[in-house]
C-alpha cells in the first residue's frame, strides 16, 4: 500500500489556522543549503530611429536576468512528553483517543503555527556559523525596500519605500493606501492582483474605507451606503481600484516577536499587513514535516516534529507591506 503523506495531513488539519502556509505552493526540492533563481527583467524601451543606408555595428544589448538567493532552515517543534501515569489514568483526554496520539497531534498543530509565524515575520536570512543557526528570510524581510547584509535582494527588484508603510496606523486612510497601490502599479508597469493578510486592527480600519471619509467643506467627498435597519455590517474584503485589486483576510500570525522563543504577537502584529502576489511565492521543502519518537527510558513516551524548508520569493516587485512603527 502507498504510505500516507504525513506532511500533507498536518497541513490539511490546520489549514484554517494557517491559511498562508496552506496556500503556498511547493517549490523544487533544494539541492543545497543555499540556492539562487533567476528573475527576468521587464522590457526596456529604446528610441528605434536609425539612419538610412547605415549598417548596425554597435549598441548591442542583452537580457541577463537578475538573481535572488535563499537558504534552508532546520525547524523542530517543541515536542511532547506523556508520563506513564497520565497514559494509564487518561486524565483530561478523550476516551476515544490515545493520549499519546492526542499529544502528537497537538504538537503537529503547534509546529505548523510556528512555521507560519516564521514565514510571516521580519526574520532576516542568516548563514550557518559556530552556534549560529541557518534562518530563511520571512515575508516582511523579502518586501523590505532596504538592503540586506546577507543574500541581498537587487535594488531594482525591491519594493520601493512608497510600498512599505511604517507610519502610525492612525495615519493610514484610503488615499494613503491608494498611493501605495499606485506605487506598486508603477513598479510593475501594470495592474496588480494582491492577497492581503491583515491584522485585525488593520483589517477593521480598511473596512471603514467604504463608510468613512475625511471631513471637508464639500459633500462630493461622501459615499452612499445601503444600510439594513436591523443590521450593521462594516466589513469589506475586496478593494478594486484603477491600480489593481486587493482581496483581504484577517491573519493572526503576522510580525511575531522573534526575541521570544514562544513567538508571541509583536507590538504591532494586529496592525500589520502583507499584500502578496501569491504566484510569486513558494516554499521549498528539503525535508517535509515528519514525526520522530524519542526513546522511552522510563519517564514516558515522547516525540517531536522536524522539517527543513526555505521560503522563496520569485519576485518581490509590485507587492505591499504595512508595519506601523508607532
Amino acid at each position: 500500500m502507498q504510505p500516507t503523506d504525513y506532511h500533507s495531513k498536518v497541513i490539511d488539519s490546520v489549514n484554517t489556522d494557517t491559511p498562508f502556509l496552506s496556500l503556498l505552493p511547493n517549490g523544487p526540492v533544494p539541492k543545497a543549503w543555499k540556492d539562487e533563481w533567476a528573475v527576468k527583467k521587464f522590457p526596456v524601451a529604446k528610441n528605434p530611429a536609425a539612419l538610412e543606408g547605415q549598417d548596425k555595428t554597435s549598441g548591442w544589448g542583452n537580457t541577463v536576468p537578475y538573481t535572488l538567493n535563499g537558504i534552508c532552515e532546520i525547524m523542530e517543534s517543541e515536542g511532547w512528553h506523556l508520563t506513564e501515569e497520565a497514559e494509564l489514568l487518561k486524565a483530561g483526554y478523550e476516551a476515544s483517543l490515545s493520549p499519546a496520539s492526542e499529544q502528537q497531534a497537538a504538537d503537529a498543530v503547534n509546529f505548523a503555527q510556528s512555521i507560519e509565524r516564521i514565514l510571516l515575520s521580519e526574520q532576516e536570512a542568516q548563514d550557518h556559523a559556530a552556534d549560529t543557526k541557518r534562518l530563511t528570510r520571512g515575508v516582511f524581510s523579502w518586501l523590505s525596500p532596504s538592503a540586506h547584509k546577507f543574500q541581498d535582494v537587487p535594488a531594482a527588484l525591491r519594493p520601493t519605500a512608497a510600498q512599505y508603510f511604517t507610519a502610525a496606523l492612525s495615519t493610514l486612510n484610503e488615499a494613503a493606501f491608494m498611493t501605495m497601490l499606485k506605487a506598486a502599479y508603477k513598479q510593475k508597469l501594470g495592474k496588480v492582483n494582491l492577497m492581503g493578510y491583515c491584522g485585525i486592527d488593520l483589517k477593521s480600519k480598511m473596512s471603514l474605507f467604504n463608510y468613512k471619509v475625511d471631513i471637508t467643506a464639500t459633500l462630493g467627498d461622501t459615499r452612499r451606503v445601503n444600510v439594513e435597519k436591523d443590521k450593521i455590517a462594516l466589513m469589506v474584503d475586496t478593494f478594486a481600484y484603477d491600480a489593481g485589486t486587493v482581496r483581504t483576510m484577517v491573519m493572526n500570525n503576522l510580525v511575531c516577536d522573534l526575541t521570544d522563543a514562544s513567538l508571541p504577537a509583536g507590538a504591532h502584529s494586529h496592525e500589520a499587513g502583507a499584500f502578496l502576489d501569491l504566484a510569486m511565492w513558494r516554499l521549498s521543502w528539503l525535508m517535509r514535516i515528519n514525526h520522530r519518537f524519542n526513546a522511552d527510558e522510563g519517564g514516558g513516551k515522547r516525540g517531536y516534529h522536524k522539517a527543513i524548508a526555505r521560503l522563496e520569493c520569485l519576485n518581490p516587485m509590485g507587492q505591499l507591506a504595512i508595519v506601523p512603527a508607532a
